[in-house]
């Protein structure tokens, strides 16, 4: 490849990673009050089943070229309950701008 050709698709190539992290108080989560989905059940909450403090965390790389782009991100959430899992999944995105 020559340096010219090279030096132009450096100049149009575009990356950048991304990290973002939030932290939350929790002071009233109305989440499982009641029965919504199911009428036998009544789920009760007390405040030591709630978790105060939560996080979020999100991270990932952004890629441009020319008129194209492509983001890839994992995302992470903390429990929100004593007895809860962390959530975590991800994404994909193609893009093109016209």
């Amino acid at each position: 490849m020559s340096e010219e050709i090279y030096n132009d698709i450096e100049k149009r190539f575009i990356w950048e990673w991304v990290f973002e992290a939030n932290l939350q108080g929790v002071f009233y989560d109305a989440t499982l009050e009641g029965g919504v989905w199911n009428e036998d059940e009544t789920i009760e909450l007390t405040k030591q089943d709630v978790i105060a403090q939560q996080y979020q965390l999100r991270m990932g790389v952004n890629l441009y070229y020319n008129r194209f782009s492509f983001r890839y991100m994992v995302k992470f959430n903390s429990v929100d309950f004593v007895n809860g899992v962390i959530h975590r999944y991800g994404s994909v995105n193609f893009g093109y701008s016209f």
